[in-house]
């Protein structure tokens, strides 16, 4: 896929089966190497609008917005643009509901 057509990244935790299948639950803390991938991502095509999904196990806010800060800490090291758009959100991804959280900065 052409770089430009990259609108938003989403970011998620998952889980590991016991013979090494990795789920995309969104379920758990996003782990080192996702954090690596998002950073390798945003040097490749540019740092974009990054979604931080929870659907489930959702811990208490202050967890939720370290990882939010991780993002931003990694778009600010990526951004060699400052016109680069960084907005960050937070939703529970399984609801459409008004009990999704949105956090823009």
């Amino acid at each position: 896929m052409p770089p430009e057509r990259v609108t938003h990244v989403h970011i998620a935790g998952h889980y590991v089966e016991h013979d090494g299948i990795i789920i995309d639950t969104h379920g758990a803390d996003v782990i080192d190497p996702v954090w690596r991938l998002l950073q390798l991502t945003y040097e490749t095509i540019g740092v974009k609008p990054t979604l931080l999904e929870r659907d489930f196990n959702i811990p208490p806010t202050e967890m939720l917005l370290k990882e939010l800060e991780n993002i931003r800490h990694i778009q600010a090291t990526c951004s060699t643009d400052d016109t680069s758009d960084k907005r960050t959100s937070l939703t529970n991804s399984g609801r459409n509901d008004d009990k999704s959280q949105f956090v823009s900065t």
